[in-house]
């Protein structure tokens, strides 16, 4: 498994020439991609991803096609595994821009793709708590104190357990998951949150006197 982050993402074929940004690429040892993050326009992410996700445009083809180009390393061409079992989470960003993550089922087994998902994936050495704490920080406007990280975490992790038991009533409710993987060191995080679930999350937790300013 390799990974590179904070790419450049540039579809250059016949009929298109767009650019996008990655966040984060996985490949495999054949250096075919397993997970792909996008964020950009909504225009920009459908060409790319409809590029990638197309089995006739996985052959390595020298010009045109789908290429990243990392800081500071060369440009390569970001090719689709034809055996991979693609899904895919949208969130929109803006009116006119999105975060698209595509990723092989099976490299992560159980992936449970719903509507506010996020998916983070983890490196060899990163902790899972202190990523899904950043991630937060990054997408939720709501204030909240960096002690207060180990115990919202460990609320989130319960949370999904819940959910599986009442799926209905807890729907809304935020909530993550650690899913260890199959191929390779890589794990990932799906957190399942809104500014609107994170809000009540962190009402109740204050009531409950587990977290104080």
């Amino acid at each position: 498994m390799q990974a590179d982050v904070a790419s450049i993402l540039h579809l250059r074929t016949p009929d298109a020439n767009v650019t996008a940004y990655t966040d984060g690429i996985i490949t495999n040892r054949d250096g075919q991609a397993v997970f792909l993050s996008i964020l950009g326009t909504d225009s920009a992410i459908k060409a790319c991803s409809g590029h990638f996700l197309d089995s006739r445009h996985s052959r390595r083809d020298y010009g045109s096609g789908l290429w990243a180009k990392p800081e500071g390393k060369h440009k390569f061409m970001v090719r689709r595994d034809n055996t991979a079992d693609y899904r895919v989470i949208t969130s929109k960003l803006t009116d006119n821009a999105s975060h698209q993550i595509i990723c092989d089922a099976r490299f992560l087994p159980g992936l449970n793709i719903e509507k506010n998902a996020r998916l983070l994936a983890l490196r060899p050495g990163q902790d899972a708590a202190s990523e899904t704490w950043k991630l937060i920080h990054r997408e939720i406007a709501t204030p909240a104190l960096d002690a207060w990280g180990p115990t919202i975490y460990q609320e989130l992790l319960e949370n999904w357990n819940r959910h599986q038991t009442e799926p209905s009533r807890l729907e809304y409710q935020a909530r993550c998951k650690v899913i260890p993987a199959k191929l390779g060191e890589i794990s990932a995080v799906v957190l399942r949150i809104t500014e609107e679930s994170f809000d009540a999350l962190i009402s109740a937790l204050i009531s409950q006197g587990r977290v104080e300013f």
